[in-house]
């Protein structure tokens, strides 16, 4: 598995240009999903709601957010995220109102769990472009994952790939319908 993590970390170095995967790649990543995936896990509710301010605390939006519905503001500030990862595949601690960074200082990786879990149940962006998404957001998940740490964290990632293997299924059923 060291192997596996090591090629992840690569990928996620060289911003999944010019990568290929090969068959033993995605054997390791289903059996590394499995692992996770088998795991007993409770659904954590965030009670707490997030109050804006004129400096915006990535991880917290991400967190406070997930299990309330979200207004215009928070829909601006997801989709922003959202584009600020898919270009530089990271984010930064604190913002200000107008999303300009205010640290050089990256976030928790928690806070891409929670914005993959985001993503799941955006209308604005297209599945094809989720998937693109949350395949990055996983190996992050993968990459730092460390069980007797991430207890609380299971469950949203296990929400993160029930998404993933849901959207390659779909379009492997496609894309096999299409040649055949």
């Amino acid at each position: 598995m060291k192997s596996f993590v090591n090629t992840l970390k690569f990928h996620n170095s060289e911003k999944y240009q010019k990568i290929l995967v090969n068959k033993s790649y995605i054997t390791s990543r289903v059996i590394f999903f499995k692992k996770i995936l088998s795991l007993k896990t409770e659904k954590i509710i965030q009670t707490d709601k997030y109050q804006h301010k004129k400096i915006l605390i990535t991880k917290d939006f991400l967190k406070k957010t997930i299990h309330r519905k979200k207004n215009l503001k928070d829909n601006k500030i997801l989709i922003s995220l959202y584009e600020k990862f898919n270009y530089s595949l990271k984010l930064k601690k604190k913002y200000n109102s107008k999303l300009k960074k205010l640290s050089n200082e990256n976030v928790d990786f928690s806070a891409y769990i929670y914005l993959g879990n985001h993503l799941i149940n955006f209308t604005k962006i297209n599945e094809l472009q989720k998937l693109n998404c949350i395949l990055k957001i996983n190996d992050i998940s993968l990459i730092n994952f460390k069980n007797k740490e991430n207890l609380k964290l299971i469950y949203n990632i296990k929400k993160n790939i029930k998404y993933e293997i849901k959207l390659i299924n779909k379009y492997a059923k496609k894309f096999i319908g299409y040649s055949s």
